[in-house]
Protein backbone atom coordinates (compact mmCIF):
# COMPACT_ATOMS: atom_id res chain seq x y z
CA UNK A 1 0.00 0.00 0.00
CA UNK A 2 3.01 2.28 0.38
CA UNK A 3 3.40 2.98 -3.34
CA UNK A 4 -0.27 3.76 -3.73
CA UNK A 5 -0.19 6.00 -0.66
CA UNK A 6 2.88 7.84 -1.96
CA UNK A 7 1.16 8.46 -5.30
CA UNK A 8 -1.86 9.88 -3.52
CA UNK A 9 0.14 12.08 -1.15
CA UNK A 10 2.84 13.30 -3.54
CA UNK A 11 0.97 13.48 -6.87
CA UNK A 12 -2.62 13.69 -5.56
CA UNK A 13 -3.68 10.91 -7.92
CA UNK A 14 -3.78 7.14 -8.14
CA UNK A 15 -2.35 5.26 -11.12
CA UNK A 16 -2.19 1.63 -12.17
CA UNK A 17 1.40 1.41 -10.92
CA UNK A 18 0.46 -0.16 -7.58
CA UNK A 19 -1.71 -2.91 -9.09
CA UNK A 20 0.48 -5.79 -7.92
CA UNK A 21 0.64 -4.39 -4.36
CA UNK A 22 -3.13 -3.99 -4.33
CA UNK A 23 -3.70 -7.54 -5.60
CA UNK A 24 -1.36 -8.96 -2.95
CA UNK A 25 -2.96 -6.89 -0.20
CA UNK A 26 -6.43 -7.98 -1.31
CA UNK A 27 -5.37 -11.64 -1.36
CA UNK A 28 -3.86 -11.35 2.12
CA UNK A 29 -6.92 -9.53 3.49
CA UNK A 30 -9.24 -12.17 2.03
CA UNK A 31 -7.15 -14.96 3.59
CA UNK A 32 -7.13 -13.11 6.93
CA UNK A 33 -10.92 -13.12 6.89
CA UNK A 34 -11.69 -16.50 5.28
CA UNK A 35 -8.77 -18.67 6.32
CA UNK A 36 -7.22 -17.22 9.48
CA UNK A 37 -10.47 -16.36 11.29
CA UNK A 38 -9.60 -12.68 11.76
CA UNK A 39 -13.12 -11.37 11.27
CA UNK A 40 -15.17 -9.66 13.95
CA UNK A 41 -18.37 -10.40 12.04
CA UNK A 42 -17.68 -14.08 11.24
CA UNK A 43 -15.81 -14.83 14.41
CA UNK A 44 -12.88 -17.23 14.76
CA UNK A 45 -13.66 -19.63 11.95
CA UNK A 46 -12.19 -20.58 8.62
CA UNK A 47 -14.61 -20.55 5.72
CA UNK A 48 -12.04 -20.88 2.94
CA UNK A 49 -12.16 -24.67 3.12
CA UNK A 50 -15.89 -24.46 2.38
CA UNK A 51 -15.19 -22.81 -0.97
CA UNK A 52 -14.81 -24.92 -4.07
CA UNK A 53 -12.51 -22.25 -5.50
CA UNK A 54 -8.78 -22.54 -5.64
CA UNK A 55 -6.28 -25.01 -6.95
CA UNK A 56 -7.10 -28.66 -7.20
CA UNK A 57 -5.40 -30.71 -4.49
CA UNK A 58 -4.44 -33.35 -7.07
CA UNK A 59 -3.72 -31.09 -10.05
CA UNK A 60 -1.90 -27.98 -8.73
CA UNK A 61 -2.46 -24.90 -10.82
CA UNK A 62 -5.80 -26.14 -12.12
CA UNK A 63 -8.91 -24.44 -10.75
CA UNK A 64 -12.41 -25.93 -10.94
CA UNK A 65 -14.70 -22.94 -10.65
CA UNK A 66 -15.92 -20.88 -7.77
CA UNK A 67 -18.66 -22.95 -6.11
CA UNK A 68 -18.89 -22.34 -2.38
CA UNK A 69 -20.61 -24.10 0.47
CA UNK A 70 -21.69 -20.94 2.31
CA UNK A 71 -24.47 -18.44 1.76
CA UNK A 72 -24.57 -15.25 -0.24
CA UNK A 73 -24.97 -13.41 3.08
CA UNK A 74 -21.69 -14.90 4.32
CA UNK A 75 -20.04 -13.83 1.04
CA UNK A 76 -21.34 -10.29 1.54
CA UNK A 77 -19.89 -10.25 5.06
CA UNK A 78 -16.54 -11.49 3.71
CA UNK A 79 -16.53 -8.82 1.00
CA UNK A 80 -17.42 -6.12 3.52
CA UNK A 81 -14.75 -7.22 6.00
CA UNK A 82 -12.08 -7.43 3.28
CA UNK A 83 -13.04 -3.99 1.98
CA UNK A 84 -12.91 -2.45 5.45
CA UNK A 85 -9.54 -4.04 6.19
CA UNK A 86 -8.12 -2.67 2.93
CA UNK A 87 -9.60 0.80 3.51
CA UNK A 88 -7.99 0.95 6.96
CA UNK A 89 -4.67 -0.23 5.54
CA UNK A 90 -4.80 2.46 2.82
CA UNK A 91 -5.66 5.15 5.37
CA UNK A 92 -2.80 4.04 7.60
CA UNK A 93 -0.34 3.98 4.68
CA UNK A 94 -1.40 7.50 3.64
CA UNK A 95 -0.98 8.72 7.22
CA UNK A 96 2.51 7.20 7.39
CA UNK A 97 3.56 8.78 4.09
CA UNK A 98 2.09 12.18 5.02
CA UNK A 99 3.81 12.09 8.41
CA UNK A 100 7.15 11.17 6.79
CA UNK A 101 6.86 13.31 3.65
CA UNK A 102 10.14 15.19 4.23
CA UNK A 103 12.36 12.06 4.48
CA UNK A 104 10.45 10.51 1.55
CA UNK A 105 11.18 13.52 -0.65
CA UNK A 106 14.83 13.53 0.46
CA UNK A 107 15.09 9.85 -0.45
CA UNK A 108 13.51 10.46 -3.87
CA UNK A 109 15.92 13.34 -4.55
CA UNK A 110 18.92 11.19 -3.63
CA UNK A 111 17.70 8.35 -5.85
CA UNK A 112 17.27 10.74 -8.79
CA UNK A 113 20.83 11.88 -8.22
CA UNK A 114 22.62 8.55 -7.79
CA UNK A 115 20.05 5.80 -8.58
CA UNK A 116 21.44 3.67 -5.74
CA UNK A 117 21.65 4.08 -1.98
CA UNK A 118 23.64 1.94 0.43
CA UNK A 119 22.28 0.90 3.83
CA UNK A 120 24.08 3.50 5.97
CA UNK A 121 23.09 6.32 3.64
CA UNK A 122 19.49 5.12 3.61
CA UNK A 123 19.42 4.97 7.40
CA UNK A 124 20.81 8.53 7.57
CA UNK A 125 18.15 9.88 5.17
CA UNK A 126 15.35 8.06 7.00
CA UNK A 127 16.64 8.92 10.49
CA UNK A 128 13.70 10.26 12.44
CA UNK A 129 11.05 8.71 10.20
CA UNK A 130 8.37 7.18 12.40
CA UNK A 131 4.71 6.42 12.67
CA UNK A 132 2.49 9.23 13.95
CA UNK A 133 1.61 8.77 17.62
CA UNK A 134 -2.03 7.95 16.84
CA UNK A 135 -0.81 4.92 14.83
CA UNK A 136 1.76 3.77 17.39
CA UNK A 137 -0.80 2.70 19.99
CA UNK A 138 -1.66 -0.52 18.17
CA UNK A 139 -5.30 0.20 18.97
CA UNK A 140 -7.44 -0.58 15.92
CA UNK A 141 -9.95 2.03 16.95
CA UNK A 142 -7.32 4.75 16.47
CA UNK A 143 -7.03 3.72 12.81
CA UNK A 144 -10.67 4.58 12.26
CA UNK A 145 -10.09 8.13 13.51
CA UNK A 146 -7.26 9.08 11.18
CA UNK A 147 -7.22 12.74 10.23
CA UNK A 148 -8.25 13.46 6.63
Amino acid sequence: MGGRAAEKVIFNEISTGATDDLERATDLARRMITQFGMSHALGPQSVQHLSGAGDSRFLPGLSFGSARAYSEQTQQIIDSEVGELLRRACERAVALVEHNRKPLLALAAKLRQSEMIEGDELREILDGAEAPTYLQSGDEMSWATLPH
